[in-house]
Formats: structure tokens, C-alpha cells, sequence
């Protein structure tokens, strides 16, 4: 008997299909992230006249960098939820970031030819690769507020710039679909003022604080970033952070009532 037309639209697409996405979306991130990586920003020859790093050579270190974030996430699956099929692109883009500010500055540190850089310069070009404005001076890093505009657009289309129950309503459809944007790596606490919340559970500090490495941790704010950058333009939010009882810095939505 051939599926009713209720049963046809709640069925869900095949294992396979999802799989097939999966893998897509991972190698669309993967390139996106090599294409806005700024390796010759950072590894630059010492004298003034020698020529930039050639293109043979960028891509060499882009392959390097690639093969140590399939390390980094083999090694660390363990923290991968089961059956979520979000986590697994969250695992990938916190790989790279971190492959690529280790063997920025291992190559910069080992060969003589290159201007030697610091972990602030290499968190700038690796911040710019994920979408995030991170600079060298060591201010707080910021994200690419694309959400800016559909934001502001949505709440003066629904009246929530002006009437404070309307805005709350929205913010809350809002959180709800960026908690189920991110999956089970992550989850939040109810702060105040309502409908505030802090994270307590966020993949991308789990993950670089497994790592062990000297200047992990120096990627967390702008993974923090982005995560605030979903609500640019919303009326009355800001951005804070606060230690959870584990001693790790955590990312705390505030909205005003």
C-alpha cells in the first residue's frame, strides 16, 4: 500500500542522503576556511626585497594544516555527541583554527628565512578565516555581523523594537533556533534578566581546552564571537563571559526585559 500523503510529508530523508549533506557541508567549510586563511599575511621573508611566499608553497602549508585538523579531530571524537549530526562541522572548524595557529607558528619559529610573528598576529589571520575580526593589539575579538540587518528588519517588521513582550517572544524563538542550530555539543542556563542565558556546555572550549597546547585557550573568544554574532542587532542584547566551576571561560547572552 503506497504511503498517504500525511505519511509522505512527515517522513524523513535517508540515513545516506543525510550523510551525503554531511560531507558536502564539511568540504564546503573546509575550502571556505583554506580560501580566507591569509597565510602570506603572516609568513612573510625577513628582507625587504625577497619575494612573497610562493603559491606552491602556501598550498603546502595549507595541506599540512589539513592533515593535522584530521588528527586533531580523529584524536578527539570522544567529544563528539552521538547520532549529532551538527557536531561532527563544529569539531572540523575548531580543528583548523587551532591546526593552522600551531603550524603558523611552528613554521614561523623554525625557519630563518621568515619574519618571526607572535600568537596575537597568528590569531588575527585564523580569526579572519572563520569569520572573525580578531586584531593583533590584542583587543576583543569581534565577528562579521551578518545577522545584523535581518535582525533589525525582523524586529521593526514585528514591532519588537518598541513593545518589550513582543521583543521577548522573539528573542525566544530566536534562542530556540540557535540552540537547535548547534546540536547536543552545546548547552545553556537560564540567567537573568529573562530570557538571558550562560552556556554550560560549548564544544569549541571542551575542545581547546583538551588540547593542552600553549595558545589554545587564545581561540576561545573567538569562537565566543561567533556564537554572539547570531544576535547582532537585537535590541537591548550584549555579550559577556563568566568562568564556569571548572575554571573555563564561558559565553553569557544578556537581554534587557
Amino acid at each position: 500500500q503506497p504511503p498517504s500523503r500525511a505519511q509522505k510529508k512527515s517522513s524523513s530523508p535517508p540515513p545516506t542522503m543525510l550523510q551525503a549533506a554531511a560531507r558536502k557541508a564539511a568540504a564546503v567549510q573546509r575550502s571556505s576556511f583554506f580560501s580566507l586563511l591569509r597565510v602570506k599575511d603572516v609568513l612573510v621573508p625577513q628582507a625587504t626585497a625577497a619575494e612573497p611566499l610562493s603559491d606552491d608553497a602556501v598550498a603546502r602549508v595549507k595541506e599540512d594544516i589539513s592533515q593535522s585538523a584530521d588528527a586533531l579531530i580523529e584524536a578527539h571524537k570522544p567529544l563528539l555527541p552521538p547520532a549529532c549530526e551538527r557536531a561532527p562541522a563544529h569539531l572540523q572548524m575548531a580543528a583548523l583554527a587551532l591546526a593552522a595557529q600551531r603550524h603558523l607558528l611552528h613554521v614561523s619559529a623554525t625557519t630563518d628565512e621568515l619574519n618571526l610573528v607572535d600568537a596575537a598576529e597568528v590569531r588575527w589571520v585564523v580569526g579572519g578565516a572563520i569569520g572573525v575580526v580578531a586584531p593583533p593589539n590584542g583587543e576583543e575579538p569581534w565577528a562579521v555581523p551578518v545577522n545584523y540587518v535581518p535582525n533589525r528588519l525582523s524586529m521593526v517588521i514585528t514591532g519588537s523594537v518598541w513593545f518589550p513582550g513582543r521583543r521577548r517572544k522573539m528573542v525566544e524563538r530566536m534562542l530556540a533556533n540557535w540552540r537547535a542550530d548547534l546540536g547536543e555539543a552545546f548547552a545553556t542556563a537560564p540567567a537573568e534578566p529573562a530570557p538571558s542565558c550562560r552556556m554550560t556546555k560549548c564544544l569549541y572550549t571542551e575542545f581547546l581546552h583538551e588540547a593542552g597546547d600553549e595558545h589554545a585557550e587564545d581561540l576561545t573568544p573567538l569562537f565566543h564571537a561567533l556564537h554572539s554574532a547570531t544576535f547582532a542587532g537585537v535590541t537591548g542584547f550584549r555579550a559577556s563571559s563568566e568562568r564556569d566551576e571548572r575554571g573555563r571561560w564561558m559565553p553569557v547572552f544578556l537581554f534587557d526585559s
